[in-house]
């Protein structure tokens, strides 16, 4: 994925992410066989990834936003899917991350 290649490069994220980030490419397309829209899970979970290891945390999604993230039809499977993606690293997400990510994992599995 090109745009992880940049961010790399570009000394936005670090190895360890980037390696984190290609492992879960993988899984989503081999267990998945998730494509279209992966690009922007792939550039949130990295950037956010990598947030968490400088310190950094986001704000919070307003909860009417995320109650209607928790409505969505695929929001038990992206639970389920966000759980095995983070098997794959020791980083310790907060809720706040978690909230984008269910949200970025909704949309692709709604495709």
């Amino acid at each position: 994925m090109q745009q992880l290649e940049v961010l790399k490069s570009a000394s936005m994220i670090d190895d360890d992410v980037f390696d984190f980030a290609k492992q879960v490419i993988l899984f989503l397309e081999e267990k998945y066989e998730i494509e279209t829209g992966m690009e922007t899970v792939i550039i949130h979970l990295a950037m956010a990834s990598q947030r968490i290891r400088n310190g950094a945390i986001v704000d919070e999604m307003g909860e009417e936003i995320f109650e209607s993230v928790k409505e969505s039809d695929h929001y038990e499977e992206a639970s389920k899917l966000w759980m095995e993606i983070k098997s794959f690293t020791e980083i310790i997400y907060p809720y706040s991350e978690e909230q984008y990510m269910l949200l970025h994992l909704c949309n692709i599995l709604n495709q």
